[in-house]
């Protein structure tokens, strides 16, 4: 995440639709809360995150291929989440 910048995750989890820097914000904000998570850089505009975890480990995630699903329903969105923090534990 870039140093200062607050996202409230549980503000954008409510809202119908999100933009592609919302659901990057989403993702990183969310991630980022993982115990297996060293740190996380974020491209809102790219709609990329890459994540660092303690054990060494790079993962990329690109946050537009997942857009449909979390654009869906809040199931889908909720899915999704879930397979994101699956990749990163």
């Amino acid at each position: 995440m870039i140093a200062g910048q607050r996202v409230n995750p549980n503000e954008l989890l409510g809202k119908a639709r999100l933009s592609v820097c919302e659901m990057t914000d989403l993702i990183a904000a969310m991630v980022s809360d993982l115990p297996t998570v060293k740190s996380v850089a974020v491209d809102g505009a790219g709609g990329e995150i890459s994540v660092s975890l303690v054990t060494g480990k790079r993962i990329g995630i690109a946050a537009i291929p997942v857009a449909h699903a979390m654009n869906e329903s809040m199931n889908s969105r909720l899915q999704a989440l879930d397979d994101l923090f699956k990749r990163c534990a």
